[in-house]
């Protein structure tokens, strides 16, 4: 009755920085991986500062805030967004401040 997908992969792959907190396990990089990404980087929240940015090309950039501090949201979603625009990086999600 139903002919099976052939084939349910993306065609074109992309990288990925991801920005989570290792007790999220591997559920997001699944996500990723289901939607055709690759993980070029795996970050947690501590590390955006330091190292969000030093990734090579022009990656998507991932964040899962599932049971982030408010607080670490407010001061590290800006940057994001500034490093994002900086790299012109594209961006799975567009956050403002209301």
């Amino acid at each position: 009755m139903f002919e099976p997908l052939a084939d349910l992969a993306p065609q074109q792959s992309f990288a990925a920085v991801l920005i989570a907190e290792p007790a999220m396990g591997g559920a997001p990089e699944e996500a990723l991986r289901l939607a055709g990404g690759r993980l070029q980087s795996r970050l947690s929240w501590a590390e955006v500062p330091t190292k969000l940015g030093k990734q090579g090309g022009r990656p998507l950039i991932l964040v899962e805030v599932e049971g982030v501090p408010e607080a670490v949201l407010v001061a590290m979603l800006p940057r994001i967004d500034a490093t994002a625009t900086t790299l012109d990086c594209r961006s799975s999600s567009r956050w403002t401040n209301q």
